[in-house]
């Protein structure tokens, strides 16, 4: 496995509305059309799963959520040049949806179906974790 200088936890957030699920995505505010998954930077002596739901509450203020333990999707990428980042994120379902901003990290938020996030998504890699999530919850997990 090659090394990260940097890593992040999250989730891949989803909701059923009028049988459709719909996934979360927020707008980051430090770059205009930055659109992504929630995610932040591990803590000190945070477990991975510990960082995604601090992380969910912090931006989204979302806490009554439902957790896949099946599933984990990870990528990595370079945001600037000479930094490497992993991302681990989960599967989690809202139970309430809605969305408070505790912090001054983002501009606005939208519930999309599968194919109008990914092609709504800043990075590629955050598309394929959406594919990923969408083949777990449909059962379709082929090797």
């Amino acid at each position: 496995m090659p090394k990260f200088d940097e890593k992040s936890c999250g989730a891949v957030i989803f909701k059923e509305e009028n049988g459709q699920i719909l996934y979360l995505t927020v707008e980051y505010k430090k770059e205009k059309g930055y659109w992504g998954l929630v995610k932040g930077h591990v803590e000190a002596g945070e477990s991975e799963l510990e960082t995604a739901k601090r992380e969910i509450y912090e931006e989204v203020g979302l806490t009554d959520l439902t957790f896949y333990p099946g599933f984990r999707a990870e990528h990595g990428y370079q945001p600037k040049p000479g930094v490497t980042k992993l991302v681990i994120f989960f599967l989690a379902r809202a139970n309430d949806d809605r969305i408070e901003y505790l912090w001054d990290e983002l501009v606005a938020h939208c519930w999309l179906p599968a194919d109008e996030i990914i092609a709504k998504l800043k990075y590629p890699g955050d598309g394929e974790v959406i594919r990923q999530a969408e083949a777990f919850l449909s059962g379709d997990v082929g090797e």
